[in-house]
C-alpha cells in the first residue's frame, strides 16, 4: 500500500529542505504486494516522516498489517507534528505510536485467532531541522551516507541471519535466515530499536525492505547515493537493479536528501 510518492522540499526557505522520493512494487514473482511506505511532510515542510513496512504472516494479511502501520504513523504524525520540537520528542512520538499500533494489530490477531498472525516489519524516522529519531523492528533497513564518510546501516536487522553473522551460531539451531524475531503485531509485548541522530547537511538516507537491499551491494548503494542529483534518480537506479536481479520479492524504498552541502 502506498501513502505518498513524492519529491519535494521545505516550504520555508530559511530551513534547508528535506527532499524525498518513495516507491513500492510487487516485483516479478509475488502475486500480492505486502509492503507499504509513507512519506509525509508537515505543513511547513520543516518536518518529515518516512516509513517502510514489510508485511509478514502470509494468507494475504501481511499487506493489512503494513497498511495499518503506515496509515497510523502518517495520521499520528499529522496530528502531533506541532509538538515535535527535538529529536527526543520525535523518539517519544515513535515509541508511543508504534506501541499503540502493535496493540491494535495484536488485538485483531487475537479476535481472528489466526494460526499465522499477521505482522509487519517497520523502519521509520521523523526528520526535524536539528536531527532525527529512528525506530525499527524486523529486517527493513535504514542506510546513512554522510559527507566524507563510508556508507553505514544505522538500523539493526532483527533476523536469525544477522545472529548467525554476528555470533557465529550453528544454523541448525535457528530458524531459516529470512525469519525475523521482532515485528509489529505478532506479540503483545513489543520490542524495537530506538535512536536519535544529529542533522548533518548533505546527508543522504535510504530506507528499504529486504526485497530491495538483497539485490544491492553496499558499495553500489554508496555510489548511487553520492552521485545522484535527486532522491528520485537514486531510487530509480535501486528499483531497476532489483528488477534486473529477478524481482523475487516485493520491492520498496525511500530516499531522503538533507539540504546543505552535497557529499
Amino acid at each position: 500500500m502506498v501513502f505518498s510518492e513524492t519529491e519535494q522540499g521545505a516550504a520555508c526557505p530559511a530551513v534547508p529542505p528535506f527532499r524525498v522520493a518513495g516507491e513500492t512494487d510487487v516485483g516479478l514473482k509475488r502475486r500480492r504486494n505486502e509492503d507499504s511506505f509513507c512519506c509525509v511532510h508537515s505543513p511547513s515542510g520543516r518536518k518529515l516522516l518516512a516509513a517502510v513496512a514489510d508485511g509478514i504472516g502470509g494468507n494475504g494479511r501481511g499487506d493489512i498489517a503494513s497498511y495499518i502501520c503506515c496509515s497510523e504513523l502518517a495520521g499520528a504524525f499529522l496530528r502531533q507534528e506541532s509538538r515535535l520540537a527535538t529529536p527526543a520528542d520525535a523518539a517519544v512520538f515513535l515509541a508511543d505510536t508504534l506501541k499503540r499500533i502493535n496493540a491494535q494489530i495484536w488485538q485483531r490477531n487475537s479476535i481472528g485467532r489466526y494460526v499465522r498472525p499477521m505482522g509487519t516489519t517497520v523502519n521509520c524516522a521523523v526528520f526535524l531541522p536539528d536531527g532525527f529519531a529512528m525506530a525499527n523492528a524486523g529486517d527493513s533497513r535504514l542506510y546513512e551516507c554522510l559527507p566524507g564518510a563510508a556508507l553505514r546501516i544505522i538500523s539493526c536487522d532483527h533476523s536469525f541471519e544477522n545472529i548467525r553473522c554476528t555470533l557465529g551460531v550453528d544454523g541448525r539451531c535457528l530458524p531459516p535466515d529470512n525469519a525475523i524475531y521482532r515485528a509489529v503485531g505478532v506479540r503483545k509485548n513489543f520490542e524495537f530499536e530506538l535512536a536519535t541522530f544529529p542533522r548533518v547537511p548533505g546527508a543522504r538516507y535510504f530506507f528499504c525492505s529486504d526485497g530491495l537491499y538483497r539485490s544491492l551491494a553496499d558499495d553500489r548503494i554508496q555510489e548511487v547515493l553520492r552521485g545522484a542529483e535527486t532522491p528520485r534518480s537514486a531510487l530509480n537506479v535501486f528499483m531497476r537493479t532489483a528488477f534486473l536481479a529477478g524481482g523475487l520479492d516485493n520491492i520498496t524504498g525511500i530516499v531522503v536528501f538533507i539540504g546543505g552541502d552535497v557529499p
